[in-house]
């Protein structure tokens, strides 16, 4: 029509949430005085359809028990298993071959090889993991399902006795796990309260939020409409975060800026800084141990590597016997080789600049999205390079 507006006839109409703001007015009409019929005659406007492209949701992030590198014996034998994958890579001659993104997902596949051997995924299915959740009970968990199941299909007194057998085992392992994990709390508390008063308190404001009921967090979108749902949230953040640098709409400071970018161009050449040679140097594995070992624990990137895992494939914070063999260095060597392409091949992985951004509350209103800090989590290993640069 003359105003870009569709006028419908519709039996039945299903409104998505992303249309809803589309629709503009119904009105019903009794079409029995026409023909016999108790149908209602239901008559919608709606905008034009030209909806913008939805955002792709991203995979989640696989995501490791790094917990269990506190363990020695997990620890060396981490570290054993980065070392052998490492000289597999080395040897096979896809380091230093000049494709700067194939090596570096050679490398975080070693980490992730050598992750799912000996540290093991977190299955939140979206739900938060908790801590007395071990894999002992998730194992019996999963027989005590199959045993349900077994009892279901063939009606059977045996079947339903080994379900009942299965079930109270795992009553008793929950209990005790929880049992476990509930003294380990209060014993960290309670040295947290001696020693480190501030970690003490925070962690009491967090365990009294984690008992609130609602939302975790609600905001307005550029419509102005308050939204709660995850992925509205993730959109409206998305949507804050793309105006970041943009042009303001303040016209004078954006003259007052052009002004000053100006004005230093055409400012006189500064004189030239002779090249160093050290800077254009390879990588040295000195300088690499020297970095890694300075980085401080901590989360990880997208690609889930941690601080923690460095210093555990490198063997740091670990003894070794006299009887037992180190390392032969070649998670070393690796990380080193990947450095220098990087700095020869003056280029910057893709996988080195993804992020994950977590909004933290500053203050104000909660709702307005400019009242939140993103913070972005970056690649350790691409941290790591850079600080050696």
């Amino acid at each position: 029509s003359e105003d870009d507006w569709t006028c419908t006839n519709l039996d039945y109409i299903l409104v998505n949430r992303a249309l809803r703001k589309r629709v503009s007015r119904f009105a019903v009409d009794d079409v029995g005085e026409q023909v016999p019929s108790d149908h209602k005659l239901l008559m919608t406007e709606l905008e034009d359809l030209n909806l913008p492209a939805r955002r792709e949701p991203t995979r989640p992030s696989t995501k490791w028990r790094v917990e269990k590198l506190e363990d020695e014996a997990t620890r060396k034998a981490y570290a054993k298993a980065m070392d052998k994958f490492s000289g597999l890579v080395l040897s096979s001659g896809v380091i230093g071959g000049g494709d700067v993104e194939q090596a570096c997902r050679k490398t975080a596949d070693v980490f992730n090889e050598a992750n799912r051997e000996y540290l093991g995924e977190k299955f939140t299915a979206g739900r938060k993991t908790h801590p007395w959740y071990t894999d002992q009970i998730r194992q019996c968990v999963k027989e005590r399902i199959k045993l349900h199941g077994d009892y279901l299909e063939l009606r059977g007194d045996s079947q339903w006795q080994k379900y009942v057998e299965k079930r109270a085992e795992v009553n008793k392992l929950v209990r005790s796990a929880k049992r476990k994990c509930w003294n380990n709390f209060v014993e960290s508390m309670e040295a947290d309260l001696a020693e480190k008063p501030r970690m003490f308190w925070t962690k009491a404001k967090r365990l009294l939020k984690s008992g609130q009921n609602g939302p975790s967090i609600a905001l307005r979108n550029d419509a102005g409409e308050l939204v709660t749902q995850p992925d509205e949230v993730v959109e409206a953040f998305a949507d804050h975060y793309e105006r970041l640098g943009m042009s303001s709409t303040d016209a004078l400071f954006d003259q007052s800026h052009f002004e000053q970018i100006t004005k230093e161009i055409q400012a006189p050449p500064q004189p030239q800084v002779p090249a160093l040679d050290d800077l254009d140097a390879p990588f040295s594995e000195e300088e690499v141990f020297k970095t890694i070992k300075r980085m401080k624990n901590g989360a990880g990137g997208k690609d889930q590597i941690r601080p923690q895992m460095l210093k555990a494939a490198l063997g740091l914070g670990t003894d070794w016997g006299e009887s037992e063999k180190g390392l032969e260095g070649h998670t070393l060597s690796l990380l080193t080789a990947l450095g220098s392409m990087v700095l020869k091949s003056e280029k910057m992985p893709e996988d080195w600049q993804l992020g994950q951004i977590f909004n933290i509350f500053k203050k104000g209103e909660p709702e307005d999205r400019g009242n939140y800090r993103g913070i972005t989590l970056l690649s350790v290993i691409g941290k790591m390079v850079t600080r050696v640069m």
